[in-house]
């Protein structure tokens, strides 16, 4: 069996006839294999791929749209080695709910948009390198056993009121320190020592 356009040439004994793949026949013919050929000579259909000549993938091909449906059962994938999907446009899952499970991941994306209700995370370890990092929310609350951060150029912070309160020592150290209000400067404690 040969293709030709959109034909196939079969050779049957002695002869060559031209068939057409069967809409049933989802096993694409290779050349080399051998068929299961129906009809006649005006129209002749090759209906089923018998036995394969090349070792090479078995190809599942379809014209047009196709749809694969278990009305009242569960689909299942299952492959030995591996699962490959691609696609020239674009790829939906829609379903209730999702789940994957892997020993490990990963996810390289031009750009990636998430949009949710909510959102929760387990993670043992995070770390994360960029080049800028934009927050816009209503309220942040973070509660850490400990916590530090450094800066190696300035760190800003514009509030309307900014509340700093430490159970034990509260040290602000610099090689110069400057502080400045518009109205009132007020110092309070059991003891104040100056220079």
């Amino acid at each position: 069996m040969s293709h030709e356009g959109g034909s196939m040439m079969v050779q049957a004994g002695a002869r060559r006839i031209m068939a057409r793949r069967a809409a049933s026949c989802l096993l694409e013919p290779a050349p080399g294999d051998t068929v299961l050929i129906g009809g006649d000579l005006a129209r002749c259909y090759v209906l089923a791929v018998l036995d394969r000549a090349g070792e090479g993938p078995a190809r599942l091909s379809i014209e047009g749209d196709v749809e694969i449906r278990a009305r009242d059962g569960q689909l299942r994938l299952a492959a030995g080695k591996g699962v490959d999907i691609a696609a020239r446009e674009e790829i939906v899952i829609e379903a209730d709910a999702v789940s994957v499970k892997a020993g490990s991941g990963r996810f390289l994306l031009d750009d990636l948009v998430l949009i949710g209700r909510s959102a929760m995370s387990h993670i043992g370890r995070v770390r994360t390198i960029g080049r800028t990092v934009e927050t816009v929310v209503d309220r942040i609350l973070t509660r850490t056993k400990r916590s530090l951060r450094i800066s190696e150029e300035s760190d800003h912070v514009r509030a309307g009121q900014i509340d700093l309160r430490a159970n034990g020592t509260f040290h602000a150290n610099g090689e110069t320190t400057i502080v400045t209000a518009a109205t009132l400067v007020k110092v309070d404690g059991g003891q104040i020592h100056l220079g």
